[in-house]
């Protein structure tokens, strides 16, 4: 990919965001959360908030403004765009944030970094000590927090019972009376369920022993398989959990307002935490097995009260996140063989192969599973019948309330849980429209209804579309000319999660291919299935929808480049100076309601009667970022 030169782009306004924040204050846009000084009596001095209910009472005024902040995994981490140029993200975190130089490919691009930095907890304190990256990431995580930021922090677990191999090992902590030696494990996505698939399912006996991790957890089991093989599910958790808050103490992020969310998207089948895994009474064979929903409860309970107990860890938030609420005919259509209009087999051109395979290897998981009695069967996803394209009127109503029910399917409770919501991904193989604003925008609704009944504050806790390098890919390539979207080794990869024949076959009949083969977009195919030039995802889906679901914030998913994929797929959510779609992004940063770092949005500091931009306030005074390079 050839390099690209860019102008600074100036820093922004921040009045007419005062204005707009005053506005809808003032005509009482929700309800207003209670606050401390609420109480306080006449004369007194307000007491001051803790950082962590100074964090909600920040996210109920933005669910109130009609602002919202933008945010990005790994945005200060990972990037591909560096001093004008292109660059491999392995380059770009050497040169930036390895070095103690901190920017992000927002800021290469408008000058500002994201609102909300997402980090991953697993990088964080699982990953093995010589890699150094421990330090990198937490001076990221107290610099956004210093300059007024917010930071959420996933953790994408290996199973209990996963079959890696351990790498390195981390430290020791006490559980009870046992000491625990925490392992890293080889790198890798130990967190799917399908991992360890490798056979037909028929029985107990065929089930991989990382879908039975969340029913030994909730039922403090010993574990069956892998590095703590033998150690009880409960203790293994546990022992997950004073590591990383030994981590962060370490690190000197004790006693900061961050955002965990653990055991994320758990309404889909991917994870080995998801939903139909939880049928522990005949995992475990055990009719008086915890099980079902609450297993799930239980695990969440035991991992945030355990987090929460440690010494500094009392400020940490939590956050609930299912994926989309999908009925189970929305899951199965996607999986459908072959078949089509010339313009749905072109489409499924764009698409991972790889995705394909392990979609198909989760469903075959669920159906199996089922078909052995052995899967938890949803009662209330079974009750979601009403698709978004027949929710008009009153219908919006009725989707609404056939979904909640699933939604807080797995909510632990109140006591734990401080911030709800949901991850949306749009799709790769047509552009998002109209249908996509249709049910995004009722299953945000269905969000914010559940979030104010229960008084919490929400956001769209993971967006993202797959389709900006598609659309760099189209403009880079001369007309006329045919586009690798994935090469014959990414097919053959996807291929070899495969174990059953007919599978493969059915993957490369999902291709309309006879033998494994790049997956070529024909010049007569270019303009009717890649992004053209009217396309623009953050002013026409992510920013309508946050705006008017009045989300807290929004958190796009991460960069990952390397040079090897430069002449077809990578991994991308944000563009770069250079890309076809920076100008709409540079419109997006601009708009009113956008919120960006040197915004500080929703801060008491930056409401009517706080110090103007620069001064002192409630979390200090805030250096603005320099200019673009």
């Amino acid at each position: 990919m050839a390099a690209v030169r860019f102008a600074p782009m100036p820093l922004r306004r921040h009045a007419r965001l005062r204005c707009l924040a005053v506005s809808l204050l003032a005509i009482g846009v929700g309800p207003r959360p209670a606050r401390a000084a609420d109480a306080a009596p006449a004369g007194a001095p307000a007491p001051q908030p803790s950082p962590k209910a100074a964090l909600l009472e920040r996210l109920s005024r933005l669910n109130q403004s009609g602002q919202w902040m933008f945010g990005q995994e790994n945005a200060t981490l990972w990037g591909m765009s560096l001093d004008g140029q292109v660059v491999s993200t392995k380059e770009w975190y050497d040169r930036t944030a390895a070095a103690g130089k901190f920017t992000s490919d927002s800021a290469q691009l408008v000058g500002d970094d994201p609102a909300v930095l997402g980090v991953s907890l697993g990088m964080l304190a699982f990953e093995p000590i010589a890699w150094h990256r421990r330090p990198v990431i937490a001076a990221a995580i107290r610099r956004q927090v210093q300059r007024g930021g917010v930071v959420t922090m996933d953790w994408h677990a290996p199973s209990c019972n996963s079959a890696g191999r351990a790498t390195a090992a981390l430290g020791s902590v006490q559980v009870g009376a046992r000491e625990v030696a925490l392992q890293a494990l080889e790198g890798g996505t130990s967190f799917y369920a399908e991992d360890e698939y490798r056979r037909p399912i028929t029985g107990r006996d065929d089930v991989p022993e990382p879908l039975k991790c969340v029913c030994q957890i909730a039922n403090d089991r010993p574990l069956t398989g892998g590095v703590y093989q033998g150690l009880d599910g409960k203790s293994w958790l546990v022992a997950q959990a004073k590591y990383a808050a030994q981590v962060m103490r370490e690190q000197k992020l004790d006693g900061l307002p961050i955002i965990v969310r653990p055991f994320h998207e758990h309404t889909g089948p991917w994870f080995w935490w998801g939903q139909p895994y939880w049928n522990c009474a005949a995992l475990l064979d055990d009719p008086g097995a915890v099980s079902g929903p609450e297993a799930f409860r239980q695990m969440n309970r035991i991992f945030i009260e355990a987090l929460r107990a440690e010494p500094g860890m009392g400020e940490l938030l939590f956050a609930y996140s299912p994926d989309r609420l999908s009925s189970l005919a929305e899951l199965a259509a996607p999986l459908r063989d072959g078949g089509g209009d010339a313009l749905a087999r072109a489409r499924r051109k764009l698409e991972d192969p790889s995705g394909f395979a392990r979609d198909r290897l989760r469903a075959r998981i669920v159906r199996e599973l089922h078909a052995a009695h052995l899967s938890f069967d949803s009662p209330a996803q079974a009750a979601v019948k009403l698709p978004a394209a027949r929710a008009g009127g009153r219908g919006a109503t009725a989707y609404v309330n056939q979904r909640r029910p699933f939604y807080a399917e797995g909510f632990a409770g109140d006591d734990l849980f401080d911030v709800l919501g949901i991850d949306l991904y749009h799709p790769l193989g047509r552009p998002a429209g109209a249908p996509e604003l249709r049910e995004f925008g009722l299953l945000l609704r269905v969000v914010a209804e559940e979030a104010r009944a229960r008084g919490k504050p929400y956001a769209w806790t993971e967006a993202g579309t797959y389709r900006l390098p598609l659309a760099q890919l189209q403009a880079a390539t001369p007309r006329g000319q045919p586009i690798v979207v994935n090469t014959q080794q990414d097919v053959e990869d996807a291929l070899a999660h495969l174990f059953d024949p007919a599978d493969r076959a059915a993957l490369l009949r999902h291709f309309g291919l006879r033998a494994p083969g790049p997956l070529v977009v024909r010049p007569a195919e270019r303009a009717a299935i890649m992004p053209g030039a009217g396309e623009d995802w953050f002013n026409q889906q992510l920013l309508p929808l946050a705006k008017g679901a009045h989300v807290a914030y929004a958190l796009t998913w991460q960069t990952y480049y390397v040079p090897a994929r430069a002449e077809h797929y990578y991994y991308s959510y944000l563009p770069y100076p250079g890309h076809v779609a920076a100008p709409a992004f540079q419109r997006f940063h601009d708009d009113p309601t956008t919120c960006f770092l040197s915004d500080r949005c929703g801060l008491e500091d930056d409401l009517p009667g706080g110090p103007p931009d620069g001064a002192g306030g409630g979390q200090g005074a805030v250096e603005r970022p320099a200019a673009p390079r």
